[in-house]
């Protein structure tokens, strides 16, 4: 029988997602979670530094948070990015092009395809594109992660450990302490192309 082709991975995959429903699912997420624990909007944006008036606009579905804003949001709410999103379960299923899990958040030029379904949540893949100018907010931060692999298909990246700042380009790879507070922006002309390993899983 016909096998099926090989997608060419020098070519990014743009996956045909509703990102205002994203938002509004996001936002009413976040807002189940807040009420569970009996946090004001106030209260929630205190805990995760940022204004009432942000998270409320989050909740709302008028804007989707930076990388940095959801990792301080989960934090605050005490659940992993993740669980902020809707997630299928696809563990043991063979996932094509077009039929993973995504992440984007094109107001900050970024979108994360889960490649990996570890059930145990021990280990986590991504394929991340970043447009040019894009990257994950302002400042450095910590998600949880013990232990981070970037690999570089395409394009050229600055990432920042701590007070370092370290430039990659296409074929280069690095490995570092998911404890150090850490940032990363697409200062090129052209979108990058990454492969993450994160351990433990952050979505």
């Amino acid at each position: 029988m016909p096998m099926r082709p090989l997608a060419d991975p020098s070519r990014p995959h743009e996956p045909d997602v509703d990102l205002d429903a994203m938002r509004a699912n996001l936002g009413r997420r976040i807002a189940r979670l807040r009420e569970q624990l009996g946090l004001s909007v106030r209260a929630l944006g205190e805990a995760a530094s940022m204004t009432g008036g942000f998270v409320s606009q989050i909740e709302n579905g008028h804007v989707m948070p930076s990388v940095a804003s959801l990792v301080r949001i989960a934090g605050a709410l005490g659940v992993s990015v993740g669980d902020l999103f809707d997630k299928p379960d696809a563990t043991g299923q063979v996932r094509h092009p077009g039929g993973r899990t995504i992440y984007r958040y094109d107001e900050h030029g970024v979108c994360d395809e889960i490649l990996s379904d570890d059930p145990t949540g021990e280990v986590e893949v991504l394929r991340s594109r970043i447009e040019a100018g894009g990257g994950t907010g302002e400042g450095v931060y910590t998600h949880g992660t013990r232990v981070e692999v970037v690999y570089v298909l395409e394009g050229d990246l600055e990432i920042a450990l701590d007070d370092r700042r370290l430039r990659l380009a296409t074929g280069d790879s690095m490995t570092f302490s998911g404890a150090v507070p850490h940032g990363v922006w697409n200062r090129g002309d052209t979108a990058a192309e990454l492969i993450w390993v994160v351990t433990p899983a952050l979505y």
